[in-house]
């Protein structure tokens, strides 16, 4: 099932319109019309419209509103176990039968929407590497041009995470995915995982350059007439290209790079661990769920509380969970009344005889600055990438990363100094699978170390798990 090109179509750019002028005003709208990119582009304003359709876009449910984070991603990395065969959505998925119907779809709309997204990003860089600079104000033409640039990258970097070989199991010479860079009646084959994996880093490097003067950066004080660069978190940042570059580099087991720009991340002091009187407090639902000041990359879904409920608190469309004990196994819980990780007590709930996830959950009551946040790159991952690069040749460093992160999540039993390598990458292993519960991490994780199995599965792994199956169709986005 190998599609050997992509037809991209020209298509109408999805574009928010309104005014955008309340704080939260750009993360609520949908886009509204179509209208063609010659007309979109005449003004700032049109090309800020443009990059918040791209959002919007990358919170839909075939992506990162629920298949690429809690969903199907999830499901592969076998983060749930309490399907039946009966499940109609995800049974197929957790038994890895990808020519299944369901299976399918949800694969092919996963292509497809992530093609759709990159047509978009391109029809803006397109267009915004031939504007005016002085069209725009302050550092505007600069950030968007970053944000789109380091938009694309992104986009690609998970489809190749999806659908190609990983350069563990591969090497960098199999064959990759298509990455358009063009917008417009184009046919574009696919590069190897090596060419690839330099065009995502090309891009991020123009990203970096152009994010230069983000607000985000302590010390930067960039600002707009109308507080445009406000809430930097929701939008593709200077430290998420850094951080997508310290993913990238450890994909491509290039744990220099890795490790570099993964402490560029954590020695900014940008994203400080959230404190316990955020997380641990008298009235759950005002709990910080997500640990916010983490995140180093959000995107804003308006209905998360109904998928959440719908998905993994009340299990109506189908219960995404794993049993008790073996919440008390990933989690290292000898007892739930004093269980000391934040992530078991205040991140799970235990219901009658079943525990949840209620990482995703929007009780009300909930406040506005934890609400409806999708977490998409957060600050943990950069300790975690350092302290993988660091486990053969500094040990005790690697722990101490691991300890910080530990300690900021209610453990204070710290981590032996005296682990081996092959330790430290197991205690590395089990955050990945605490901390990234619902976010959609785990199963890369396991294809990029070349895992044989994964936890609570019997199923051997190797590419026929890892690598997802392409359309059987040409794709045309679009009309």
């Amino acid at each position: 099932m190998i599609m050997k090109r992509i037809i991209l179509s020209i298509t109408a750019l999805l574009v928010a319109l309104s005014s955008l002028t309340s704080c939260d005003d750009w993360l609520a709208v949908d886009p509204k019309t179509q209208i063609g990119s010659d007309d979109n582009f005449q003004s700032e304003q049109g090309f800020k419209d443009a990059l918040t359709g791209i959002y919007v876009l990358m919170t839909g449910e075939p992506v990162y509103g629920r298949q690429l984070t809690f969903g199907m991603v999830d499901v592969l990395g076998n983060q749930y176990s309490s399907f039946t065969a009966n499940d109609r959505n995800y049974y197929q998925l957790s038994v890895f039968n990808y020519e299944s119907d369901t299976a399918e779809t949800a694969i092919d709309d996963v292509w497809t929407s992530q093609y759709n997204a990159i047509a978009n990003v391109n029809n803006l860089i397109e267009n915004i590497d031939i504007a005016d600079p002085l069209m725009f104000e302050n550092e505007n033409y600069n950030i968007i041009r970053g944000e789109a640039y380091g938009l694309r990258a992104f986009l690609h970097f998970d489809l190749l995470r999806l659908f190609a070989t990983a350069p563990s199991s591969g090497g960098t010479g199999a064959m990759g995915i298509p990455y358009v860079n063009t917008f417009g009646l184009t046919v574009t084959p696919s590069s190897t995982v090596g060419e690839v994996l330099n065009m995502i880093q090309d891009d991020l490097d123009v990203a970096v350059a152009a994010l230069a003067e983000d607000p985000v950066i302590p010390g930067k004080t960039t600002t707009t007439s109308d507080n445009y660069l406000r809430d930097r978190s929701y939008k593709f940042n200077y430290y998420a290209a850094k951080a997508l570059q310290a993913r990238v580099a450890l994909y491509a087991n290039d744990k220099s790079t890795a490790l570099a720009r993964a402490r560029e991340v954590i020695e900014s002091n940008a994203f400080p661990f959230v404190p316990a009187s955020q997380v641990v407090v008298g009235v759950p639902a005002s709990a910080n769920r997500v640990f916010t000041p983490e995140l180093i990359f959000t995107l804003n879904v308006t209905n998360l509380g109904t998928l959440s409920a719908s998905w993994l608190i009340d299990g109506s469309l189908e219960q995404l969970g794993k049993t008790p004990d073996e919440y008390r196994t990933v989690y290292e819980v000898q007892d739930d009344a004093t269980a000391a990780d934040y992530r078991f007590r205040v991140l799970t709930s235990l219901v009658n005889t079943e525990r949840y996830a209620v990482k995703l959950d929007q009780p009300e009551g909930i406040p506005t600055a934890y609400a409806n946040r999708m977490p998409v790159l957060r600050v943990s991952e950069m300790y975690y990438i350092a302290a993988e690069c660091l486990k053969d040749n500094d040990p005790g460093q690697a722990i101490g990363y691991l300890n910080a992160v530990r300690t900021a999540r209610g453990i204070l039993d710290n981590l032996s100094p005296a682990l081996s390598a092959e330790q430290i990458q197991e205690e590395i292993f089990k955050e990945y699978e605490k901390e990234f519960l619902l976010e959609g991490q785990l199963f890369y994780y396991y294809k990029r170390v070349n895992a044989m199995s994964m936890r609570f599965s019997g199923t051997v792994a190797g590419d026929a798990v890892y690598v997802l199956p392409r359309p059987d169709n040409e794709i045309e986005f679009g009309n």
